[in-house]
């Protein structure tokens, strides 16, 4: 990932299990390492994609009467806030955060952040329902081209991320998320050669 979007990785001196990813001297994510025989260490490596909420307590009540498991939390993070990991109805992670006062906040779109993140599901109308209620998103159809049942989650008035069908057959349910690039072409190149 150095290679092709320019990041940087800095190791966290009180966490040796938590690297940072910087992208042009900001923070923009994380690499956890799963420990051994950790409740994690069987899982495949994933991007996991996080949800602001208003109140975590609601949110956490809404996941529980939905079916959702937690896997890890709820519990705080210096800078992030409230943090609880969830498995959906499809079995995929995502976390859900009430973010701090000076936690992190909207931000421009910049080349090696990432812009967007969308959920591929093979039960679309359920996923929908599921985070409306648990993160109190918005949905709408998502403007063509798209996939018939595609949609854009909103709130605050903002788009924050998409639900697209998942419509190749070897494909698992899972967020996936985007990196903004000046060049396609010559990120395509650069992750080839890497």
């Amino acid at each position: 990932y150095g290679a092709v979007f320019d990041w940087e990785f800095v190791e966290v001196e009180n966490d040796p299990g938590y690297t940072l990813i910087r992208n042009a001297g900001e923070d923009i994510g994380g690499i956890v390492r799963h420990e051994e025989g950790g409740a994690a260490s069987d899982t495949d490596s994933l991007w996991l994609s996080w949800l602001a909420v208003a109140d975590m307590d609601a949110s956490l009540a809404a996941s529980n009467r939905a079916g959702a498991r937690v896997l890890d939390g709820p519990f705080d993070e210096p800078v992030v806030g409230r943090l609880v990991i969830l498995e959906d109805l499809d079995g995929v992670s995502v976390a859900l955060s009430r973010l701090s006062e000076d936690g992190p906040t909207d931000h421009p779109v910049a080349p090696g952040r990432f812009v967007w993140t969308d959920l591929f599901t093979t039960e679309p109308a359920r996923a929908e329902r599921f985070y409306e209620a648990v993160a109190g998103l918005e949905a709408e159809p998502r403007p063509e081209p798209a996939p018939p049942a595609s949609r854009i989650f909103r709130s605050g008035g903002k788009a924050r991320a998409g639900l697209v069908p998942l419509f190749w057959s070897k494909g698992a349910p899972g967020w996936i998320p985007y990196v903004g690039v000046t060049d396609v072409d010559a990120t395509i190149r650069r992750a080839q050669a890497a």
